[in-house]
């Protein structure tokens, strides 16, 4: 089974939503200046500005996704969201792409558990 060649891909957000990315420039770099005058510690603002780019790299990077024969993977920016085959205990399809999870019965967790592929269709 390690002669298996991975499987990798890259998805982007359409335009609609890349279209988004300049309303989070400018609220950040807004947050940044208004933070940072209001608090008269312009590193603070720096950091609220940072915490919203972190949080919205996804529509930065776009999200890379692996498939292999150890596990499957996603990555947006500095996150890794990794789940070994042997670990995955429930597969549930949907519109957006295709959840694998570690729970074996569906629960408020499956947010944060798991990874979510999204599938280049």
């Amino acid at each position: 089974m390690s002669d298996l060649v991975p499987l990798a891909w890259t998805f982007h957000a359409d335009q609609k939503k890349r279209s988004q990315v300049i309303v989070v420039i400018i609220a950040s770099c807004l947050l940044a200046v208004v933070t940072g005058s209001f608090l008269r510690f312009p590193a603070l603002g720096a950091v609220g500005a940072a915490l919203i780019f972190a949080s919205t790299m996804e529509a930065f990077t776009g999200c890379k996704f692996r498939l292999d024969a150890k596990q499957a993977s996603r990555r947006v920016g500095l996150s890794v969201s990794a789940l070994e085959w042997s670990q995955v205990k429930r597969i549930v399809s949907s519109e957006e792409g295709i959840l694998l999870s570690p729970l074996p019965e569906p629960s408020s967790l499956d947010a944060f558990r798991g990874v979510f592929l999204v599938m280049p269709y």
